[in-house]
């Protein structure tokens, strides 16, 4: 009903009006306190909802020169990407909400990613991030197919039905994925702010990070602020070349002074008070904040505290039990369900928890939870309220309440997501710690194919498969695909002796069990092994019996993936045609079982080969048939390599126009992968056709440019091959010059023994000699060149010439000691010997 309006009301009401400062109240709590006794009512005392709301809404204090930068960046609008570094509770999440506010006002769009300790689902860091971007984006049916690994419900949120993408293998998977992302923050027109905390837990979720700082300039409009916990990776920032650092220290003295007043009023800012706080906190903002809390709790309530008789220690017990008494207010009926909450992870799966809450009221149990202050919300999403409160419930439970815990988590998500792979990982570890071996055992293929194939995170793979390997007896057949996966984390990462000894550990035992699946996988991966050790007459041996024993199973995957490394084997032996063979059977099996990812692949194949006995015409459309498939499949590395294949062939038919064009579409494709080593090569290639074509001063801006970026990057083939050929350009020129470049190549190339450069070094080596008269050294480098198997395609056809026109010098002005030296030497004695004879001119030089 309608309040009456007594004289005690009236009065309250004249005082708050008065017209002297000094006749009204001081503040808020006494206006409560008089509204109460007007109406006959007894003030309430101070519940933990009202004390926490004091805690939480404290302004924000300190960190004015942080706050200063970080605000400065959002006038500037440029785009840049920092990592905020600092222990854990010192404040980073309270600076980025601070900054959050400020961007919101000043017109940014703001997006939060959370990274989890125990790496959450693939991609974690963007799954409320994605949702967000779409929104103001236009998706094509691959984008949106290829987005949904991140967000498996986005076509209920875009309200379409989306295909799934076409398959990619390895790590273009990955890469289309991490492209289409940073694609869509390029197409966003308001400034972005990314907001993303914890990236020290992040795994596969730097992937993005990592390419958005390879492609900065080209993002306009987008601010990254990262946190991450700088006492766990000191050393982070190794991983994200290219990001600004700030570093957040504890506040000192002053800054307390001020954080304690912000929560408490000026009875904050009283030195006993706010030297207890420094004193046993060391302004750690998480343990001030806790600190202030425990106080509260023992006066009453805040106002009280310095009433209260201080003690002299608060950390006694340490952090962790001021953090524990939070968890004495939860009621015991709450508690089962918050440590299975718990063991799922810090953020919260509500149909994950409906499903362990037994029908329980759930709207009322996150309620309780969040007035403990053990949750909270954001972004709509419930999460614990630090990452450090989860750790101890976790450390309160038993290991046989663990256990079960991790059993019933691991259930609930095979019925709430079953058969979904972003889980695979999450059931292999909880399956895991619940003991159970058998269910870890159904996840730890997939998830092994995934980081070693994919992710190309070798060292987790290895760390779950050594894992397995403890837990299994001897003989369990199970072994054989662990060693397998062993053996093939090694081989990606170029670790030849280790794949070798975990290959042929996988086919002992299958051959000892039998287990001719395991035997036939076991051949064919040490036949590819060999085949990249350069042993291609056992690779030959080792494929073809994987490829009998595949026919056998009728396994048309396994043959087809034979055949293609026949085809390897026989291009990378000079028989072409035998290459061609196997290529087109290979290719036969992909189109009969619908691998468009094994169709393109085989066509580029193709393209390569018959490009080597000048079938021109063909290769151009097989690999034009690459590109097309690529295309339709996303995956944009296969599309920037048949576009550099396709250059090369037309400089052969001698379209040097089409060939810029491809070449440059090429250049331009390896550009916005941020491929640096890919964009020196494609450099490299449309240098050698602006020479083909005498446009010289062109050549040599393209070398130029491709030389810097090798030399940026340390890549010493880069090196030597831009060398080379620059000096080439300077050979007519600038002698000298030339001269000095061919030394540095040769040298290069003679240290990585990269001989096809080295050939065509002492190529242009022996045109200075005869440039300078030394025709008995030019003599010497022809007559060792003449004599070797084959030279590069490149100075096949200039070195035919040069000969033609040397040997008219040869016979009157060459002894016969040095016409037999070039044939006596071979290429690395002569090599030795022209670096040695440069050092000494150099010392002699410089004397």
């Amino acid at each position: 009903g309608k309040m009456g309006v007594g004289g005690e009301l009236t009065a309250v009401v004249r005082t708050l009006l008065a017209k002297q400062p000094t006749d009204r109240y001081t503040s808020a709590k006494q206006v409560i306190a008089a509204l109460y006794h007007a109406l006959g009512q007894t003030v309430p005392g101070e519940t933990a909802v009202i004390r926490e709301s004091y805690l939480q809404a404290a302004k924000f204090v300190g960190r004015k020169a942080e706050m200063a930068q970080l605000t400065g960046l959002l006038y500037q609008k440029e785009t840049s990407v920092w990592l905020v570094g600092g222990e854990s509770g010192v404040g980073k999440t309270r600076l980025l909400d601070e900054l959050r506010s400020r961007a919101l006002v000043d017109g940014w769009r703001v997006l939060t990613g959370q990274a989890v300790a125990d790496g959450g689902l693939p991609y974690q860091l963007w799954q409320e991030i994605v949702p967000h971007m779409v929104l103001t984006s236009e998706l094509n049916d691959l984008e949106a197919g290829v987005l949904r690994q991140i967000v498996p419900t986005l076509d209920t949120f875009l309200s379409r039905e989306i295909p799934e993408p076409p398959p990619l293998q390895g790590t273009a998977v990955q890469q289309r994925l991490v492209l289409t992302l940073v694609s869509i923050l390029q197409r966003q027109t308001q400034p972005t702010l990314l907001l993303l905390e914890d990236i020290h837990w992040a795994r596969e979720s730097l992937a993005p990070l990592q390419q958005i700082l390879k492609v900065l300039h080209k993002i306009p409009q987008l601010l990254v602020i990262a946190t991450y916990r700088n006492d766990e990776q000191p050393h982070l920032s190794k991983k994200l070349p290219g990001a600004n650092q700030l570093q957040l220290g504890r506040l000192n003295k002053a800054e307390v002074a001020e954080l304690s007043q912000a929560m408490l009023g000026k009875d904050g800012s009283k030195p006993e008070v706010v030297s207890l706080l420094t004193k046993e906190t060391e302004g750690n903002t998480l343990f001030i904040v806790e600190a202030i809390r425990m106080l509260a709790e023992e006066a009453g309530q805040l106002d009280k505290i310095a009433l209260l008789a201080l003690p002299s220690h608060i950390l006694t017990r340490g952090m962790q039990h001021l953090l524990e008494r939070r968890i004495v207010h939860i009621p015991v009926a709450d508690f089962p369900l918050l440590q299975l909450t718990a063991v799922a992870g810090r953020q919260l799966d509500e149909l994950l928890l409906a499903h362990l809450s037994n029908e329980a009221d759930l709207d009322a149990w996150l309620h309780r939870l969040s007035e403990a202050t053990m949750i909270v919300t954001r972004e709509k999403r419930w999460s614990f309220a630090h990452e450090k409160l989860r750790e101890i419930i976790l450390d309160s439970m038993s290991a046989e309440e663990q256990c079960q815990s991790h059993h019933l988590v691991a259930e609930a998500i095979e019925q709430c997501y079953p058969n979904n792979k972003n889980y695979y990982e999450s059931l292999l570890e909880h399956w895991h710690l619940a003991g159970n071996i058998d269910r870890e055992m159904q996840y730890i293929m997939p998830v092994a194919e995934n980081l070693v194939e994919i992710q190309a995170d070798f060292s987790r793979a290895r760390d779950f498969l050594t894992r397995s390997l403890q837990a299994l007896p001897e003989a369990d057949p199970r072994r054989v695909p662990v060693y397998n996966w062993q053996g093939l984390s090694y081989l990606n990462q170029g670790k030849y002796d280790d794949a070798q000894i975990w290959l042929q550990r996988s086919l002992t035992l299958a051959q000892t069990l039998a287990d001719q699946r395991g035997l036939a996988t076991a051949l064919q991966n040490i036949g590819r092994l060999l085949n990249r050790q350069g042993n291609f007459t056992l690779a030959r041996q080792y494929l073809a019996q994987s490829f009998t024993i595949w026919q056998e199973m009728d396994w048309e995957q396994g043959m087809a993936v034979c055949l293609n490394g026949l085809g390897q084997t026989a291009w990378r032996q000079g028989e072409f045609e035998q290459a061609e063979y196997y290529y087109k059977q290979s290719l036969e099996i992909y189109q009969q079982t619908g691998d468009q990812l094994g169709v393109a692949n085989s066509y580029n194949d193709l393209g390569l080969v018959v490009d080597e006995y000048g079938d021109f015409e063909r290769a151009s459309s097989y690999h034009q048939q690459s590109l097309t498939i690529r295309q339709g499949l996303g995956d944009q590395l296969g599309m920037a390599k048949s576009l550099g294949n396709l250059g090369i062939v037309a400089r052969h038919f001698g379209d040097f126009e089409q060939a810029s064009t491809y070449l440059q579409q090429c250049y331009d494709a390896f550009q916005a992968m941020g491929d640096q080593f890919s964009s020196g090569i494609a450099l490299y290639n449309l240098g050698y056709v602006a020479y083909q074509q005498e446009d010289y001063r062109g050549a040599e801006l393209y070398y130029e440019q491709s030389l810097a970026i090798t030399r940026a990057i340390g890549e010493k083939y880069g090196i030597a091959y831009a060398l080379v050929k620059l000096g080439l350009i300077y050979l007519e020129s600038q002698p000298q010059k030339a001269w000095t470049i061919f030394k540095e190549a040769l040298s290069l190339a003679f240290d990585i023994q990269a001989k096809p450069i080295m050939m065509e070094t002492l190529f242009g080596l022996a045109r200075y000699a005869y440039l300078v008269g030394d025709i008995e050294r030019s003599w010497q480098i022809v007559a060792l060149l003449q004599h070797q198997e084959s030279l590069p395609h490149d100075i096949q056809q200039p070195f035919s010439k040069f000969v033609l026109q040397l040997q008219d010098f040869v016979k009157s002005r060459v002894s016969d000691h040095d016409l037999a030296l070039g044939i006596r030497w071979n290429i690395n004695q002569l090599i030795e010997h022209l670096l040695e004879e440069a050092n000494a001119s150099s010392i002699q030089d410089s004397k």
